[in-house]
């Protein structure tokens, strides 16, 4: 752009001056014209683009061309990277190439997924530092404007926050407060489960506490409660790992062992 706006001031004494071919000089006029705003509206669309590149704080977004080199991210996506495994991702680099084997395996299968048109989202667990974080990635293709594939491009959201609130909420409508056990809700839920994926047979047993009455009538609410908390983290733990313990109220328990089939 700014050879052509050269060329003109100086081809403006030859055309004008001298031969007064006020039509070419009407022609590069036009085409300075259409270059300045071709330049403007370039910048401009940049502009945006880095806005909302570096304005998602909590989004980390990153695009790679055919050969699976980065062609850009932005800042969540860096801090990511550096958080999580441990290197600083650059322009040029390949994806792949400080991950270990079962990383770049997973982040493989999914950018060909999108290299062939898919576009998708998944939620994925990541442990670091003894904590679980949740993300919501999506992959997808992007195109030019001739609608041929040049890259993958993908976000990362942190949903963790979100992930813990679900998961606490899920615990205060399931689980007995008290024993920490299941509740009547959830091994309802539980057995219709295993009705409806036609487990056979069901194995459901029912227990209460012999005399529970008298011991908490005797040596009062608190020691009845520690009661029933012990009993429920005794069978806890004399139970199959995928057994539903729950309480049902009071002193009774009910427990399905083999819905698992």
């Amino acid at each position: 752009m700014i050879a052509l706006v050269l060329a003109v001031i100086l081809l403006y004494d030859e055309i004008v001056v001298e031969r007064g071919n006020l039509l070419v000089l009407s022609i590069l006029t036009g085409l300075l014209a259409v270059v300045i705003l071709e330049y403007y509206l370039s910048r401009r669309r940049n502009l945006v683009a880095h806005f909302i590149l570096e304005s998602s704080e909590h989004v980390a977004l990153y695009a790679i061309d055919l050969g699976n080199r980065y062609i850009a991210f932005n800042k969540s996506d860096i801090e990511l990277v550096e958080m999580f495994y441990g290197f600083t991702p650059k322009i040029g680099d390949n994806v792949f190439e400080n991950l270990n084997e079962e990383e770049a395996s997973r982040l493989s299968n999914n950018i060909e997924r999108a290299k062939k048109g898919e576009t998708f989202t998944f939620t994925d667990e990541v442990e670091l530092d003894g904590k679980t974080y949740y993300w919501v990635n999506m992959f997808a293709p992007f195109y030019s404007q001739r609608k041929k594939l040049i890259g993958v491009f993908c976000f990362t959201m942190d949903i963790t926050e979100q992930k813990l609130r679900e998961i606490e909420n899920e615990r205060l409508i399931y689980q007995d407060m008290l024993t920490g056990v299941y509740n009547r809700r959830f091994i309802e839920l539980a057995f219709n489960e295993c009705v409806l994926n036609k487990v056979e047979p069901i194995t459901i047993i029912m227990s209460d506490l012999n005399k529970f009455k008298e011991a908490n009538d005797t040596y009062g609410h608190a020691a009845g409660d520690q009661i029933l908390m012990k009993f429920g983290d005794i069978l806890t733990k004399v139970m199959p790992e995928e057994a539903v313990v729950a309480r049902l109220g009071g002193d009774e328990f009910g427990l399905i062992v083999n819905c698992s089939g």
